[in-house]
């Protein structure tokens, strides 16, 4: 693939500070498009926005915003309405995972199920109300959202973030269905266990299984142990591109063979 597939596309990405979302900010960069960042942490954003222009790549920090408040969302889509920018990939990364609050149903708090729902589930739904029709006026448009496998299959001790992940799928689907033939594809990305520097759940799980960590975190997958966030940058990059302009409305798995489904 030319490192210039994307060049004059400009790409949103949200939760761009850390983990996955820092890694496909980079990886859209490499390929030319212009990439728009948003995050929590303003600091990492603009290492990162450091890291991009060394590459010799292209990208801008529209500002920090908790995109579990729909009144955040509002302000980020007002920012880049007065940045006169045009949003030609949307990605939808911003998310909250199961680690943070580790409970079963009959126990589970509230107030963390509704925060869990706006930032996985509502932030993008709004994001792509707002974003999508400008796509579809000109013909093109690439709408990525990270779900999960557990966007497919349950975890115990879980409920919001697998409801959130199987919802946002489903969003994703009738997205894709609503705007196909107008240039403008929709596509989830459902990635298996994810090395993001915070252990709480393999630990969590390791101890519930009475197994060594090392040795429960090798078992995890078929290929053996978790990914790595750069991992799922290329094929994010591979949808944005005119090749996969006939790919809609899935849900792919990188999962080191998690769930072969």
């Amino acid at each position: 693939m030319s490192s210039q597939a994307l060049s004059g596309k400009t790409a949103l990405v949200t939760g761009s500070s850390h983990g996955i979302g820092r890694e496909l900010a980079l990886g859209l960069a490499l390929a030319g498009a212009k990439v728009t960042m948003t995050g929590r942490d303003g600091e990492a954003l603009e290492r990162l926005r450091g890291d991009i222009s060394a590459a010799g790549g292209d990208s801008l920090m529209v500002g920090c915003f908790d995109l579990s408040k729909a009144s955040r969302v509002e302000a980020l889509i007002a920012a880049l309405t007065a940045s006169g920018l045009t949003i030609d990939i949307l990605v939808n990364n911003a998310g909250v995972g199961s680690r943070e609050d580790l409970r079963p149903i009959v126990e589970f708090d509230p107030e963390f199920w509704d925060y869990t729902l706006a930032l996985n589930l509502t932030a993008p739904f709004l994001l792509a109300r707002a974003l999508v029709p400008g796509m579809v006026a000109q013909g093109y448009g690439r709408v990525i959202n990270i779900a999960s496998i557990n966007g497919r299959v349950p975890s115990p001790f879980a409920s919001a973030y697998v409801a959130s992940k199987h919802g946002l799928i489903g969003l994703t689907r009738v997205l894709a269905l609503e705007v196909a033939g107008s240039g403008v594809t929709a596509n989830s990305i459902c990635p298996g266990p994810v090395d993001v520097g915070d252990d709480r759940r393999l630990k969590f799980d390791a101890e519930r299984a009475g197994i060594d960590r090392a040795r429960f975190e090798q078992g995890l997958t078929p290929i053996g142990g978790r990914l790595l966030p750069a991992d799922i940058a290329p094929l994010v990059v591979f949808l944005c591109t005119p090749g996969a302009a006939t790919i809609t409305g899935q849900a792919i798995n990188i999962d080191k063979g998690m769930v072969m489904s």
